[in-house]
């Protein structure tokens, strides 16, 4: 494990007195480097029990791929158990008789061991409104899992990482539950997605080798209204407590920081965030600039507790597609210096924002970068020919998404798609990271950097 003191950030003493070579990355993704290969179905039994928490149904949650065993993890109902089953051949059709159908490589397992509501300081039991088995990641070959609660209003949640063996059958290697980050912010930020950071990117984050991230969830004075995101040391879990995180975007839903716009329960809609969207995971490719937010947005009118075809238990903004926030991670290592200053061609660019949609401005040459300041560069609707008809299902989620590094392709997990039931679908996607223009970028170590687009 790396220890506290060297996670610490030597970026500003570099700054101040050299600058690097600069090297060639292979620019920012677009939307025309995403090809759609197809989708294929989940195994469609109950697997190691009976009842839904031993099936797909409800479920899709926790989204990861092992390259070893050309599988992928994922969750039944409300992530209380998590599966791993065979990637197979996807295909493109609207005839969901057509897709292939996966088969299992181990059944459904608590991996928590019974620990998923010790989620309170000190590790104390709390239900909510019910908690939710996040993401997992596959790091240094075992899998780190996260938990959220649902409804946090009382703001009881605390922790909400753990660490757990590949092995399913394999009892007692349950680690858990910690907390990622100091008490700055709430964990509603964190402890839900997780992905890697390429490695000639690790030194613009402070060495940190992953990411975690959380939005979008009821209660949103706790959580963020926008893709937030910050450093993640998986080594440091269970050994230094708090592990050591930095935010490198967050939004609030009202306020100076409502930098994608305010929360409105009843009202025109917003091309950038709704009450209703979700991001089940994001994407950190090698080669590219680029950190994908993959989710679902509402791109109608904010509808708070209105009938289906939105819904009736909370926000909707019918209708929903899936998609895309794409971010520039030069943008996002400006924000982890924490001093970096806008200069003239930052302002020229509107690289950073300050203030609120719709009447956003660039941030003034010479202001500091903020984790709210930093905005997309481009966003974009994934088309599918299989989309659940929410007209019927009224609880549209993106459960998961992740990457396959050594093919290069994304997979997601999207709700209510196989055939109008309640189980997901495993949408593939190739990204092509040699397409993109190539934008030359200065090191990590001096993160002065201009906008590809």
């Amino acid at each position: 494990m790396t220890g506290a003191k060297e996670m610490k950030k030597h970026i500003p003493i570099i700054v101040a007195i050299v600058m690097m070579p600069s090297v060639v990355f292979a620019g920012l993704v677009q939307e025309t480097d995403l090809t759609y290969m197809g989708a294929f179905r989940v195994p469609q039994g109950e697997y190691g029990g009976t009842g839904d928490d031993y099936s797909f149904s409800y479920g899709g949650y926790g989204l990861e791929y092992n390259s070893t065993n050309g599988t992928l993890y994922s969750s039944g109902k409300l992530g209380k158990n998590y599966a791993e089953f065979y990637v197979v051949t996807p295909i493109i059709s609207s005839d969901i008789d057509s897709l292939n159908i996966s088969t299992m490589r181990q059944n459904f397992y608590d991996i928590t061991e019974g620990n998923r509501n010790n989620i309170a300081e000190g590790g104390v039991e709390y239900l909510g409104n019910g908690n939710i088995g996040g993401d997992l990641f596959l790091y240094g070959g075992e899998l780190y899992g996260t938990v959220w609660s649902y409804y946090d209003g009382p703001l009881l949640q605390y922790l909400g990482f753990y660490k757990s063996g590949l092995d399913f059958s394999e009892a007692g290697d349950f680690d858990g539950m910690y907390r990622v980050g100091d008490e700055t912010y709430h964990i509603g930020i964190k402890a839900n997605y997780m992905c890697d950071i390429p490695s000639e990117w690790q030194a613009s984050f402070g060495g940190a080798p992953a990411l975690t991230g959380r939005c979008f969830d009821p209660v949103l004075g706790r959580t963020s209204f926008g893709p937030s995101v910050s450093t993640f040391y998986p080594d440091s879990v269970g050994v230094v407590e708090p592990s050591p995180s930095t935010v490198l975007t967050y939004y609030q839903s009202n306020g100076d920081n409502a930098t994608l716009g305010i929360y409105v329960s009843n009202g025109p809609g917003n091309p950038n965030v709704t009450p209703a969207d979700v991001v089940g995971g994001i994407v950190f490719a090698e080669g590219t600039d680029s950190v994908l937010f993959i989710g679902m947005h509402g791109t109608g009118d904010n509808c708070y507790k209105c009938a289906i075809p939105n819904n009736p238990a909370g926000n909707g903004a019918y209708p929903y597609v899936y998609f895309i926030w794409a971010y520039d991670a030069n943008d996002l290592a400006a924000s982890y210096q924490g001093d970096y200053e806008v200069t003239q061609n930052d302002y020229d660019t509107s690289r950073f924002w300050d203030g609120v949609y719709p009447n956003q401005t660039a941030l003034a040459v010479g202001d500091t970068v903020r984790p709210w300041n930093v905005v997309p560069y481009d966003k974009w609707e994934l088309d599918v020919p299989l989309f659940p008809d929410y007209t019927q299902i009224n609880i549209p989620h993106v459960r998961g998404a992740c990457y396959d590094p050594i093919e290069s392709k994304i997979y997601i997990a999207g709700y209510g798609a196989d055939g109008g039931s309640d189980k997901p679908l495993i949408h593939v996607y190739s990204l092509d990271t040699g397409t993109s223009t190539p934008a030359e970028v200065d090191s990590p170590a001096s993160l002065t950097v201009g906008r590809t687009q």
